[in-house]
């Protein structure tokens, strides 16, 4: 796939007419011939990818062929207008059905090639559809389509929400085997950089559990079948994804299946809460509930069929009528189940106009629509209580104390789940989910994007090459906004582009930037970033506020580290890594230095900047880097931001600031810079 996922032509047969009989060579003579050509039509986005099932192209003889043996211009200019016509006449198959005599076509984005693919797979008309076999010649053999969603997972989040939008995204999970799903997970949890995420899926779940309250043993092995889903659909309220995914619920007994549900799509939708360090700490608390249950329900299993063995038929009827739930087959509604069997059991209302959590389960809309009025309602409550007397008085007292315990079980484990997600400092998204996938804007302080390179530059991101690996828990969008103001000052916050990065940072709400980092308390600068600086030249350091400081003489700390009892130990240790990038080290008084992570990264920063870019103030460089007007077009999977080529200074240009940066694994996009 990967092979022709590139802004390219490809010709997969070709029939030639002529009095030439050496096939060979004649193949050879058109190989060389088009491997200089340009197809490309008119108005067809970079991004697309355009099949055609048969084209005739004009005649070629000797009067487009130059002495160079190239195509002339005039010869791939009639190619580009036969191939326009076909391509104005596409049909989607994303959006629409394709006739068999169809001559060609198009998918918008490789994420739409990926959505399209996967619903023919489901629907078994793979073989039917010519542009598959021309794609991928393989795909009965060797290439499946799970094969190929992981070489483009880059896509896949997108993908799924195409799918999530015709309602077949659960199926897709479903059809997948469980090996697929666990190396898809793998791939996107690599290539977006959810390190945190992998720990908790991947690595052994802690046993210990402070922060999940276990369910009562007694609470789910007395339990009906419609009781224990009730439970079920209690634990998956405790998923990370329940507000914002609700397909998950449709899969309960598979976890597997679910992450790829929930984290795949909340990529598509809501970004920077996957990234959340909130987002991790759930997790953790549904995957240690989840496997609570399953081996609970597991045990009870097997219990049950030993028990089943040992009686009489009557008694294995009994057991039959009282199966565990398998919700992955039947595809049972929880929320409505959930519904019948609280009825019972009071909630907590909210307040009007609270906050509600973010992560905190949806409000029954249904439920409130059929409110009863108040006397109807105190009737109705004592027909249920008479009735509920009358059942436990033709019951044994021991089936009264069993009845009594189960509801008091379930009310208990229903508090802990509350009290398991309170409220935080996180706001609220509108229930609607918000589709900010495309967005553009015009801007004055283009150069704020810049910064995504330098993050890259700096190691505190990874590119394409390093995704696998650890990186700053700080928002990119953030690290370019906090920066931009740093240079730029409160103006910034009256042009277009601070909104603009509020939206991709996922603070809509008057959130400000980088409030949820956590910021390590010391800062030890990485022995690379002192390889522009000289060598020979003297540190300083210090002991203030109960810090040791190490002063560069460029005007930066190189360390900034608690005070421990053996100070010169301690300082030994802590130059090490520094030796060969400074002749000698004095203690000196100073005790004005940056405190914070943020603080001693801006201080650098400004260094660093100044010496790239041969400027001496910081209005020096808001003027020559940022303050430079640009488009920014932001879609599900590009972020491209468009300059004027003659606003473009030499000393950016000199820098490496404005390459094209690729693969974010951070920013969840392809990022490129265009100069026009």
């Amino acid at each position: 796939m990967k092979t022709w996922r590139q802004n390219s032509s490809i010709v997969s047969r070709l029939r030639v007419g002529g009095d030439h009989r050496d096939a060979l060579a004649i193949r050879l003579r058109f190989e060389r011939l088009f491997s200089t050509a340009n197809f490309h039509p008119r108005g067809l986005p970079l991004t697309a990818t355009l099949c055609i099932k048969k084209m005739l192209a004009p005649a070629l003889d000797g009067r487009f062929v130059n002495q160079d043996f190239q195509l002339s211009l005039d010869w791939q200019s009639g190619v580009q207008d036969e191939i326009e016509k076909l391509y104005r006449r596409a049909f989607r198959p994303v959006r629409e059905i394709v006739p068999a005599e169809a001559e060609s076509v198009i998918f918008a984005d490789q994420a739409e090639l990926l959505a399209s693919l996967a619903s023919d797979w489901m629907r078994g008309s793979l073989t039917e559809s010519w542009w598959w076999k021309s794609l991928f010649p393989n795909l009965g053999q060797a290439q499946t389509v799970a094969r190929i969603w992981i070489e483009s997972s880059e896509f896949v989040p997108t993908a799924l929400l195409l799918l999530a939008k015709q309602e077949k995204a659960v199926n897709f999970a479903m059809s997948l085997k469980l090996n697929e799903v666990e190396d898809l997970l793998h791939q996107i949890v690599s290539i977006f950089g959810l390190h945190k995420i992998r720990k908790v899926l991947f690595e052994a779940a802690d046993k210990t559990k402070t922060l999940a309250a276990q369910p009562s043993a007694t609470f789910i092995e007395k339990q009906t079948e419609t009781a224990q889903k009730t439970v079920l659909g209690e634990i998956q309220k405790l998923a990370p994804w329940f507000k914002f995914v609700p397909e998950a619920r449709q899969i309960s007994t598979s976890f597997e299946r679910q992450c790829l549900l929930g984290i795949v799509l909340m990529l598509a939708r809501v970004p920077p809460l996957v990234r959340s360090a909130e987002f991790v700490r759930r997790l953790k608390i549904y995957r240690s509930e989840f496997e609570t249950y399953q081996a609970k329900s597991a045990g009870k299993t097997k219990e049950n069929s030993s028990q089943a063995k040992k009686t009489k038929q009557p008694a294995q009827s009994a057991v039959k009528k009282l199966p565990l739930p398998n919700i992955e087959k039947s595809e049972v509604n929880i929320a409505e189940t959930i519904q019948d069997t609280e009825k019972s059991i009071p909630k907590k209302e909210s307040k009007p106009g609270k906050i509600q959590f973010i992560f905190d389960e949806i409000t029954d809309k249904s439920a409130e629509s059929e409110k009863i009025s108040p006397p109807e309602t105190s009737r109705s409550a004592k027909r249920t209580t008479e009735k509920s007397k009358q059942n436990l008085t033709a019951r044994s007292p021991a089936e009264k104390k069993s009845e009594l315990q189960i509801v008091k079980d379930k009310r208990n484990f229903q508090q802990k789940v509350k009290q398991i997600a309170p409220q935080t400092a996180f706001t609220d998204f509108d229930e609607a989910i918000k589709d900010s996938s495309e967005l553009i804007v015009e801007t004055s302080f283009g150069g704020v994007f810049y910064f995504l390179n330098l993050g890259l530059y700096l190691n505190l991101y990874r590119d394409f090459t390093q995704a696998g690996e650890d990186e700053i828990d700080l928002n990119i969008w953030d690290f370019a906004a906090l920066l931009g103001l740093v240079f730029l000052g409160e103006k910034i916050k009256n042009d277009a582009v601070w909104k603009f990065l509020k939206q991709l940072a996922g603070r809509e709400n008057d959130e400000d930037f980088g409030h949820d980092f956590a910021a390590p308390d010391e800062w030890r600068i990485p022995a690379d970033w002192l390889k522009t600086f000289e060598t020979n030249e003297q540190w300083s350091w210090s002991t203030d506020r109960q810090r040791l400081v190490v002063r560069h003489p460029a005007g930066f700390s190189v360390i900034n580290v608690r005070l421990r009892k053996d100070l010169e130990i301690q300082l030994i240790d802590e130059l090490k890594i520094y030796r060969g990038y400074f002749v000698e080290i004095a203690e000196s008084g100073f005790n004005d230095f940056p405190e914070t992570f943020m603080e001693n990264l801006t201080e650098y920063v400004e260094k660093r900047l100044r010496q790239s870019l041969n400027l001496q103030t910081n209005e020096q460089i808001a003027e020559v880097l940022l303050a430079h007007r640009a488009t920014a077009a932001l879609t599900a999977t590009h972020f491209d931001v468009t300059f004027r080529l003659v606003d473009l200074p030499f000393a950016v240009r000199f820098s490496g600031l404005d390459r094209d940066a690729g693969w974010i694994p951070a920013a969840g996009r392809f990022v490129k810079f265009h100069f026009v």
